[in-house]
């Protein structure tokens, strides 16, 4: 072999060995780590890590947190969430960690959740875990701990509106009904929208869902609860109380602002796209978290990891 090929292949292996040692910081003797490979969107990756986080804390391990897009998260959960653990590429994790630590990856067993126990994972020094949900019966799930480390930085205009929330003790309202990317994708819990997209090209769901279908001016799932509902639990407050609306569709914030006039506060409208934006899904996150109760119609991923964060009460209505 000509002999600067070799020293080519010697730097190489020793620039990969360096990388991934300075990237992890890991003690290869004793250190043990879980592996999160959270999927889907804000709230189903966060209850992932909370859970992953847990069974580090119980199995003497460490977390590492895999970065990757797909189609309900596209962008940096390092930069979002701020929570101090290690994070990898995905491409890093599966062509250089997998092959030199040759890594298992337990992945969901049911739709995307996996649910088991801890001794699942007594057989493995390190494992990666892959899901949108973990249930073991020897954790806690409501062990919210993970919150306490997390510090994340919005922008001025943002902290206003948080700051706004906080001081007016606003109560949140999160309403879903179905978002432009879940009717790109066909799928709204159920299949009840498959291949909506190409059947219906012109009922793109931007505008709010109502009992009396003759106002429905978008494609409204049978699954969801109607904008009426949380009117008429909204009308049981005070008529001094704000209101912060994080909603799906740009159409039930404007409803809401001619329903309850000065008393609607929110974050910017935009009208999304195919691809979902996950750093104004981030935004109204945290926004839902400062506020001093939430409103739902069903538990959702997203507005229960919401009420963790400062572990404010969540009221279900409409069911």
């Amino acid at each position: 072999m000509n002999s600067d090929i070799f020293n080519l292949i010697i730097i190489h292996c020793i620039v990969i060995l360096v990388i991934y040692i300075i990237q992890l910081k890991i003690d290869v003797t004793n250190t043990r780590y879980i592996y999160v490979w959270p999927l889907w969107g804000i709230g189903n990756r966060l209850r992932t890590i909370r859970i992953c986080y847990n069974i580090a804390k119980m199995t003497n391990r460490k977390i590492c947190i895999i970065e990757h897009d797909d189609d309900g998260f596209c962008g940096s959960m390092k930069n979002m969430f701020k929570l101090p653990f290690k994070h990898i590429s995905l491409k890093f994790f599966e062509n250089i960690i997998c092959k030199i630590e040759e890594i298992p990856i337990v992945q969901f067993n049911e739709q995307c959740s996996y649910i088991g126990s801890l001794e699942d994972f007594k057989q493995y020094k390190s494992f990666c875990l892959k899901a949108c949900e973990v249930k073991l019966k020897d954790i806690d799930s409501n062990d919210n701990s993970i919150y306490e480390l997390m510090n994340p930085k919005f922008s001025n205009k943002h902290k206003s509106m948080i700051n706004k929330i906080n001081e007016t003790k606003a109560v949140g309202i999160h309403i879903r009904q179905g978002n432009v990317n879940d009717w790109h994708r066909g799928y709204f819990f159920g299949n009840e929208w498959k291949d909506i997209s190409t059947k219906q090209p012109t009922s793109s769901p931007q505008f709010c869902c109502f009992k009396d279908s003759s106002k429905n001016l978008s494609a409204c799932p049978s699954n969801i609860q109607y904008i009426e509902v949380y009117i008429e639990k909204m009308k049981t407050f005070p008529e001094n109380t704000i209101f912060y609306i994080c909603t799906d569709r740009p159409g039930c914030s404007l409803y809401l602002h001619q329903m309850f006039p000065n008393r609607i506060i929110m974050n910017e409208i935009n009208v999304e796209g195919k691809q979902i934006d996950t750093y104004k899904g981030w935004i109204d996150f945290y926004c839902l978290a400062s506020c001093s109760k939430i409103i739902v119609t069903s538990i959702s991923s997203f507005s229960d990891e919401a009420r963790r964060v400062n572990n404010i009460p969540m009221i279900e209505i409409g069911r």
